[in-house]
């Protein structure tokens, strides 16, 4: 727009210095100037208000305004928010609702266990139920982050290479032993159990009628211990170290 603006004035004061100097008659020189050099030129003022009344009005751009980022208060204020939200939610009346909530709520980990522990003393049974079930899933996902990192040794427990230990059986009292079984009294349990030892370290699996117990040693660092009392139960409470020690599809 400016362009424009200065393009006509220069044009209007070009054709009034010409017509100026044409009317005494003779030939007036027009003052040189360099390419350098602007060109200066005087307008009457009626011309000069004239062309300043028809030019386009120019708009001048404001500068931005700055945007303040939420800090880590107000986010904390909207996970708060969700949380407590969530935690309404697993005593909707829609099922699906309800498991979605439960879902989220493990996802989201540590940040809720303390709205999820003051939800198992809520009146709404189904609320309290669910509330301690996402605990434990949080309080299992937690262990099972602890678990060492040794996928040669998993790989070799998963694939039935383990050495065999042996097997346990406990009976009545005064049966006597025969090599691999260890008679200790009480009732019957069988127990299976499987060890692989690697450069990583050594994992044992032990499984009973009583359950599925996996123990982890690392070559340096301490032994952790994971149990469930079955199968199915070890699956859902650890899924990444029952797919990587004990599914043979894994």
């Amino acid at each position: 727009m400016l362009k424009r603006v200065f393009t006509a004035m220069v044009a209007t004061s070009l054709a009034a210095l010409g017509a100026g100097c044409g009317g005494g008659g003779g030939t007036a020189e027009r003052p040189s100037a360099s390419a350098d050099e602007p060109v200066v030129v005087t307008l009457p003022a009626s011309e000069s208000e004239a062309l300043l009344a028809e030019a386009p009005a120019i708009e001048i751009a404001k500068p931005a305004k700055k945007v303040e980022k939420a800090g880590p208060a107000a986010g904390s204020e909207r996970a708060e928010e969700l949380v407590k939200e969530l935690v309404r939610q697993l005593g909707d009346d829609d099922f699906k609702k309800r498991e979605a909530a439960s879902a989220e709520l493990a996802k989201i980990g540590k940040p809720a266990v303390p709205a999820l522990k003051e939800a198992k003393k809520n009146p709404d049974l189904e609320v309290a139920r669910r509330a301690e079930e996402v605990l434990a899933r949080i309080e299992n996902r937690t262990a099972e982050a602890t678990a060492p990192d040794m996928p040669g040794t998993a790989k070799a427990l998963r694939g039935n290479r383990g050495a065999h230990v042996g097997m346990q059986i406990r009976m009545g009292e005064g049966i006597q032993a025969g090599e691999g079984v260890r008679i200790i009294g009480g009732r019957v349990n069988m127990q299976n159990v499987r060890s692989v030892r690697t450069e990583e370290g050594t994992a044992t699996i032990s499984e009973s009628n009583e359950g599925i117990t996996l123990v982890l040693k690392p070559r340096e660092g301490e032994a952790k211990t994971f149990s469930a009392p079955s199968r199915e139960e070890f699956k859902e409470k650890f899924p990444e170290l029952y797919k990587q020690y004990i599914d043979p599809n894994g």
